[in-house]
């Protein structure tokens, strides 16, 4: 069962290049609040900048855990019961593979700079594929 989630921050929730938060993704930061999720937010890139960008949209409170590090690998290690957590993420070759060689649940946000960027041919398949927001709020409706 899954009560845990690991977000990835750029191209997940926020869109960098247009300063905006991806289409939904309020909706659904909201709804992983009301079924009780733990949620760890994980980026890369100037700690104090993505802490300003979460505060300016008013989402750091969603958070139970903010790491930000150029090493986002580290922060996927820190987990207890795998199973009991899903990633999210826009990268196949980082999130979703560090998910799944640990074993979690992994959900590919297919969308955006790297949605041509295909799971490795040994790297286990991501146990969902989606391209919107909307598609992430049904499946975790169903959680």
């Amino acid at each position: 069962m899954i009560k845990n989630i690991i977000i990835d921050f750029k191209r997940t929730i926020y869109n960098p290049d247009s300063d905006s938060l991806l289409e939904d993704a309020l909706l659904g930061l909201n709804l992983f609040r009301e079924k009780g999720f733990y949620i760890r937010l994980v980026g890369k890139g100037v700690e104090a900048e993505i802490i300003s960008i979460l505060k300016r949209f008013k989402i750091d409170s969603f958070f139970d855990d903010i790491c930000i590090s150029d090493d986002k690998e580290k922060f996927f290690n820190k987990v207890d019961e795998p199973s009991s957590w899903l990633v999210i993420g826009d990268r196949a070759h980082k999130e979703i593979l560090f998910g799944g060689q640990l074993n979690m649940n992994t959900l590919w946000l297919k969308n955006g700079k790297f949605s041509t960027e295909e799971p490795q041919v040994n790297q286990k398949k991501p146990d969902y594929i989606v391209s919107t927001w909307n598609e992430i709020i049904e499946i975790i409706k169903k959680i």
